[in-house]
């Protein structure tokens, strides 16, 4: 099932979704947060647009700022730009991730803005062009779970910069990030 609604010239998305592949990425920007988007069980793959831009059609599976979501066992692979973007924010930004992999993209997440936060539970980012988890301009990550795994990326595992930060709530023999082209973890 799929719900959309629209109110104003603002677009809201996105209810549910049982076992599907999209061709294609969504995109939430708005000057208001947008509330209760959920992703479950699903795949996106979208191959078109410039993998550096980050603008509006990008090659992005998700792109998002104003906005909270949950992704739920969802797949974000074979984009030509970031799997997951959350761009600088002027509202708090939140997206919440319960088993899903990030892959055969660009990059797999993109994290940016200090009112911007991200949480992955039990997710695998693996085998994208660069890195496999960005964060960038005060952003906050959080990873959680056993199976959490960030492998076989092009160049890091993990990059934080301009005090972005990635907090691993694992137990220090977890081997969480291994096998990146680069550097496991990168600041």
């Amino acid at each position: 099932m799929l719900t959309m609604c629209t109110e104003g010239s603002y677009f809201c998305i996105l209810k549910y979704f049982v076992q599907m592949e999209m061709r294609g990425g969504f995109g939430f920007e708005s000057f208001r947060n947008l509330e209760n988007i959920t992703f479950k069980k699903m795949t996106v793959t979208n191959t078109g647009g410039n993998p550096n831009g980050i603008t509006r059609g990008n090659g992005c599976g998700i792109q998002m700022s104003n906005a909270s979501v949950e992704l739920v066992d969802v797949a974000l692979k074979g984009c030509r730009g970031f799997a997951l973007s959350v761009t600088t924010s002027t509202l708090e930004t939140t997206v919440v991730a319960t088993r899903c992999e990030f892959a055969n993209s660009h990059c797999g997440a993109r994290i940016e803005g200090s009112l911007t936060s991200a949480k992955f539970n039990n997710c695998v980012f693996h085998d994208n062009e660069v890195d496999g988890i960005q964060g960038f301009t005060r952003s906050t990550i959080h990873l959680h779970g056993e199976a959490t795994a960030i492998h076989s990326n092009g160049e890091d595992g993990i990059y934080a910069a301009r005090s972005g930060k990635v907090l691993i709530h694992l137990p220090s023999h977890h081997n969480t990030s291994y096998n990146n082209g680069g550097k496991d973890r990168n600041t």
